[in-house]
């Protein structure tokens, strides 16, 4: 690599590197990009000059905030395993508030010890923490986003 170029490596989808490269067409600059890997992700690099650098990255930032993040994107892994941390707290919650309801029939009908109410008090607690935050997270990312 010579003086006058940087090689950027970033990740986005084909949809965005198509946007990312018609811009940098319209914008008559020169760039030579590359598929890679980082971490058994997929990724590109670019290789541009330095004095195009700031184009570049103000083009790149614009299309990896469009719509949502490369965290939340589907298409990369780590999107997916978030998305299926998501799933799977959900269907914590509804199996809790399934269980919640069990215990107390059990309770009220004399199945189980009245200390059994202390586990029905910190399970309600529970559930309702972990909805308050996933509420809260979701509204972080519509104000993000929106």
């Amino acid at each position: 690599m010579d003086d006058k170029t940087e090689i950027i490596t970033f990740h986005a989808n084909d949809i965005r590197v198509g946007v990312l490269t018609s811009r940098l067409d319209s914008l008559d600059i020169q760039y030579d990009l590359r598929e890679t890997t980082t971490f058994m992700e997929p990724a590109y690099q670019l290789k541009v000059s330095k004095e195009n650098i700031s184009t570049v990255n103000t083009i790149l930032n614009e299309i990896t905030d469009w719509n949502s993040s490369n965290e939340n994107d589907s298409s990369s892994i780590f999107g997916q395993i978030r998305k299926v941390g998501v799933y799977f707290t959900w269907f914590a919650i509804i199996s809790a508030i399934g269980l919640l309801i069990y215990m107390t029939w059990l309770i009220l009908n004399g199945e189980l010890p009245r200390i059994a109410w202390t586990g029905v008090v910190f399970m309600t607690i529970a559930i309702g923490f972990i909805a308050y935050l996933e509420l809260r997270k979701k509204k972080k990312t519509t104000a993000n986003n929106g």
